[in-house]
């Protein structure tokens, strides 16, 4: 194994790291190269977060091998990963071919390479938001100074993760304020209408239609913008 990092010193790359990011895709895959480099070469390392229906879809991975194994996972609803998100927070597994508890996802996984496995839950606002994979195709064993530090890094990965979820919400909001700004001037444009009046209007159109009101701005606009 390669010198094991200072704690102190891998949340201080991920800070200088991460602070500079926005988005939250950026910031996903800082945390995950952050902690890639302070592992030993046969260890990859993915993040998956939770999705509409309680299924898990891959963000950031160190390795293509990465995304396979989390697909694996999916296809099978078994693992390691999916484990951590409905069950215990973290769990390490040594020896993989010796695991009993998933018979279909064992043998894939072993067939693509990996000999031992660690995941560990994300929290954000309390909640399981998605984890932390690693997986190992040499070692068969999670030494346990990596699993500690695996542990203690997702803490500090789950509060930059919720900053960027605020910051790419606050955006959100921005453009969409902006886009129905645009539609509400060319609405007044057009009818000869107030400001609260042609806002009324496209609230209308959105209830009637059963489109959000920011599709029914941006469809206004885009519109627009194709005539000029």
């Amino acid at each position: 194994m390669a010198p094991r990092p200072d704690l102190a010193d891998l949340l201080t790359q991920l800070s200088r790291e991460i602070n500079p990011r926005g988005d939250l895709g950026s910031t996903l895959q800082a945390v995950v190269d952050c902690l890639h480099r302070q592992l030993p070469a046969d260890h990859l390392v993915g993040i998956v977060s939770l999705v509409r229906g309680g299924h898990v879809e891959t963000r950031a991975c160190s390795a293509p091998l990465v995304q396979e194994l989390d697909r694996v996972q999916r296809s099978t609803g078994q693992g390691p990963c999916l484990h951590v998100l409905e069950k215990e927070p973290v769990v390490a597994v040594d020896v993989l071919q010796h695991e009993q508890r998933w018979s279909d996802y064992v043998p894939r996984a072993l067939a693509l390479g990996v000999r031992a496995q660690l995941a560990v839950r994300l929290t954000v606002d309390e909640r399981p938001w998605g984890a932390i994979n690693v997986y190992c195709t040499q070692a068969e064993r999670i030494d346990p100074h990596v699993e500690r530090l695996v542990t203690l890094f997702a803490v500090h990965a789950a509060v930059a993760v919720e900053r960027s979820l605020r910051e790419d919400n606050l955006r959100a909001a921005l453009q969409t304020r902006k886009l129905i700004g645009q539609a509400v001037g060319l609405v007044m444009e057009r009818f000869g209408l107030d400001a609260e009046l042609a806002f009324r209007y496209l609230v209308r159109l959105s209830s009637n239609s059963n489109v959000k009101l920011r599709e029914v701005a941006g469809e206004l606009v885009g519109e627009a913008n194709n005539r000029a």
